[in-house]
């Protein structure tokens, strides 16, 4: 694994650089490679696209030719690049990551918005609706299993008279979270709790919202290495089924909701039926909706009492 040292000036160009590590990165298979040589050299200079793509940097110093490289390595072992820059975006706000927490994905946001939708809030400046009856004005609302936070914190962040719940068996990415709260200014409206799921709530809630792992044990191994390698098994194993997480939570939802509740659960493209009968048996009464995302998957389901 050649260094860029190895292969270029002392004081390369931008453009120079974008190229080196464009195609150090297409070597190793990496698909995207022109965009996460432009993310991590961006990383490198922490500076914007703009000024990326204006060149405003006219030559890379001897230490920032030295990290370049040090994190193109990185990425050729197929760390993930979200790992790799400590960030990843999500519902249009930044949040620290590492390998305590799973890194959020495009399409976990349809969970924050279907909560979002409940009272008649959207993240885009100026949209409104009419929020459904039955909530005060200051709904409790739980992210139970939260991870980064990024669902907790990003409902907390656009329903600003909410206070979220966030509850995680994970002391460390219990962490992870609230260093992202504070960083959003909602750390005075979340409630962080040790404990699995809904267990470690210390009282009812109005609506639940929840992104459990859902990947059979026996596909763990056949994701790309990107997720096997890096991400935290306890965030991404279901169990032989993937369903283990629903069938811990679905017959406690009716103990921490009162009626006219909602629950929210991300699902993968493929468990929508096995889930509807698995709610039917275990949360009776609840009416289930499916939700799909942009790709056209089934992704979230939806409980509501």
């Amino acid at each position: 694994m050649a260094t860029y040292q190895d292969m270029s000036p002392t004081s390369p160009s931008l453009r120079d650089a974008l190229h080196w590590g464009a195609e150090e990165l297409k070597a190793y298979g990496i698909d995207s490679y022109v965009r996460e040589s432009r993310i991590l050299l961006r990383h490198v200079l922490d500076c914007s696209e703009e000024d990326l793509a204006g060149e405003k940097v006219a030559a890379l110093s001897v230490k920032e030719v030295a990290e370049f490289s040090r994190l193109i390595a990185r990425r050729q072992e197929r760390e993930p690049i979200a790992y790799i820059t400590g960030c990843r975006e999500f519902m249009g706000l930044e949040f620290a990551v590492d390998r305590r927490v799973l890194i959020p994905r495009p399409e976990t946001e349809l969970l924050v918005e279907k909560v979002l939708e409940l009272f008649g809030r959207s993240p885009v400046a100026g949209v409104h609706s009419e929020p459904e009856q039955g909530y005060g004005p200051h709904p409790l609302i739980a992210d139970v299993g939260t991870g980064s936070g990024a669902i907790g914190v990003s409902v907390a962040k656009y329903l600003p008279h909410a206070t979220v719940f966030a509850t995680d068996v994970s002391a460390d990415a219990l962490e992870v979270a609230q260093m992202n709260a504070t960083t959003h200014g909602v750390s005075d409206r979340m409630v962080f709790s040790l404990g699995s799921y809904l267990t470690a709530l210390p009282k009812p809630m109005e609506v639940v919202v929840c992104n459990p792992p859902y990947i059979p044990e026996s596909e763990i191994q056949r994701l790309d290495r990107d997720v096997h390698d890096y991400e935290p098994t306890i965030a991404l194993s279901g169990g032989n089924d993937g369903l283990v997480a629903y069938r811990s939570i679905f017959p406690l939802l009716q103990v921490y909701l009162p009626p006219g509740g909602n629950a929210f659960f991300e699902i993968g493209f493929d468990m929508a039926a096995s889930l509807r009968e698995l709610a039917w048996h275990l949360a009776p009464g609840a009416r289930v909706n499916v939700y799909r995302d942009l790709a056209g998957f089934d992704r979230v389901l939806h409980l509501a009492f």
